[in-house]
């Protein structure tokens, strides 16, 4: 990544729990070393005044209600960006 640290945010869909949740939010400044976003990273949304970049990303197994909550989605977004730049 270019930049060594980033706020991050994450808004809940109406019906958490019970919905999944599949993206979250990053400064808009949060890209590859080479300048480009990360893949399903390109867009950019205003929110409370503020530019947020919107990470995309739905797991494999699904939205687990009762399992995954936002711990385990925090976890996923981690992982994301460890993968994301190497």
């Amino acid at each position: 990544m270019r930049t060594t640290s980033s706020t991050t945010s994450s808004f809940g869909n109406k019906p958490y729990p019970r919905g999944k949740m599949d993206m979250f939010w990053t400064d808009e400044d949060l890209l590859l070393a080479n300048g480009r976003p990360a893949k399903a990273a390109e867009h950019v949304r205003i929110y409370v005044g503020k530019r947020w970049r919107r990470f995309s990303r739905h797991t494999h197994r699904g939205w687990r209600p009762g399992i995954d909550n936002v711990r385990t989605h925090w976890s996923m977004a981690v992982q994301c960006l460890l993968e994301a730049a190497p």
